[in-house]
């Protein structure tokens, strides 16, 4: 695996992680408004309730203070002050507003506590209202963050997938990878091997066709040695006799058309005395009988082989492979 490869797979895992974090973040923001909701909605009903009750008390002391001013304005007891404090009494049972007396002093303090639970609930109300615009929101963040996580709950598996297959895969490569070097170096090993019987035995074969021309060479010199005391005893010239070959008899083993002529390959060459420049002649042998074919010039010469063109002047028949070659006629 590669340095770019483990670098995705370390930032899908990353981003795995981070959307497997992030949804319970927004789920436990979403519990904490719906539970600061539950709270006030339960803190509303308890005020209510309060609001209520006191209402209630208000209304019973309303009714007794108003029967109590009814029952001693029948009696004829009661003054002008006395009428105007039960005036009062009953404007403020109409009017929610109480003048200040012995008992209109407990009426005024229930009332301003009804107002002060009342600012209180209206509060309350104003907090409800927006919690309740709230959590639809949130309900909708919530939801998305669920699908978020799903989603990253399954990129995150196949990735770990992925990963697992790509070192799986690393794991195979690399196991291939050290099999084929253990093949390669064992096969290199054996084809060492057999190259190196080959050269020894190249280099053997060598050493006795090294010993087999130096042999050659030695009787080719003792040769000439004897020829030139010979020819110088019979008073000849060998300078005389240099362009011309040495008694000799080849077969033609190969032809070829080319644009500067008509070529055949003849199985003798230098070993045999052969140089460039020397003319043999071409004839064929059928049965007793023997037919002249005409005249070649040595071109190029090897050691066991020479390379000849046909002389044209000279053509009396075609030259065919099997045919022969001789540096005389007899």
């Amino acid at each position: 695996m590669s340095s770019a490869d483990k670098k995705l797979v370390g930032v899908i895992a990353l981003f795995g992680i981070l959307m497997l974090v992030f949804p319970p973040l927004v789920h436990r923001t979403s519990r904490g408004w719906k539970a600061k909701t539950e709270e006030t909605t339960v803190s509303l009903e308890k005020e209510r309730q309060k609001v209520d009750s006191l209402e209630r008390q208000v209304a019973q002391f309303r009714k007794r203070l108003i029967a109590e001013y009814q029952v001693a304005g029948a009696d004829g007891s009661s003054s002008g002050t006395d009428g105007a404090v039960a005036g009062a009494a009953v404007d403020a049972g109409a009017d929610g507003a109480v003048a200040p007396s012995a008992m209109g002093v407990s009426c005024q303090d229930l009332i301003d506590e009804i107002a002060a639970l009342k600012a209180r609930e209206d509060q309350l109300k104003r907090q409800k209202a927006h919690y309740g615009e709230v959590l639809p929101l949130l309900a909708e963040q919530q939801k998305a963050a669920d699908v978020e996580q799903r989603a990253a709950e399954v990129s995150l598996q196949a990735a770990v997938a992925e990963r697992d297959q790509l070192y799986q895969e690393f794991e195979t490569l690399e196991k291939d990878r050290v099999a084929r070097f253990a093949q390669v170096v064992g096969v290199q090993d054996a084809k060492g091997v057999e190259q190196e019987a080959g050269l020894q035995s190249q280099l053997t074969q060598t050493d006795k066709e090294l010993e087999q021309a130096q042999s050659i060479h030695d009787q080719l010199v003792a040769d000439a040695s004897r020829y030139q005391e010979t020819l110088a005893k019979e008073g000849i010239d060998a300078a005389s006799y240099a362009d011309r070959p040495l008694p000799l008899e080849a077969r033609v083993t190969s032809i070829s058309e080319t644009a500067a002529g008509r070529l055949i390959s003849i199985s003798v060459g230098s070993d045999q005395g052969l140089r460039r420049g020397h003319a043999l002649e071409a004839y064929r042998q059928e049965n007793s009988l023997a037919s002249y074919l005409g005249r070649v010039e040595v071109v190029e010469t090897q050691r066991d082989r020479a390379v000849c063109k046909v002389l044209p002047n000279f053509q009396r028949g075609v030259i065919q492979e099997g045919d022969r070659v001789s540096s005389q006629l007899q």
